[in-house]
């Protein structure tokens, strides 16, 4: 679905581990600038450029859900908790033909 899109498109287009997608927030993306700050290891943050591709799968995820997080609201949400799938996973559940 749209959420698969948008983590996948993250991974792809920064290179960020699974740790790091989890404690991304809504604020941490900035659309204006196209740039994630991440939260990394050992907390070495950094801010890692995206490219529009990836800022229009987050829109497309955000719109579908009709929300609009307080900041720091993490960004992918699933019930009361984080859920993040394996790479493999989430790539598996994305539909054929879809990049």
């Amino acid at each position: 679905g749209k959420r698969s899109r948008a983590i996948i498109e993250i991974m792809y287009a920064t290179g960020i581990r699974r740790s790091e997608l989890i404690g991304i927030r809504y604020g941490d993306l900035n659309a204006a600038t196209q740039s994630l700050f991440v939260r990394g290891k050992g907390q070495k943050d950094r801010i890692v450029p995206v490219n529009e591709e990836t800022l229009q799968a987050v829109a497309d995820y955000l719109n579908s859900h009709n929300r609009k997080p307080k900041k720091r609201s993490p960004l992918f949400v699933q019930g009361p908790s984080v859920v993040v799938a394996t790479n493999a996973q989430a790539v598996a559940a994305l539909p054929k033909g879809s990049g």
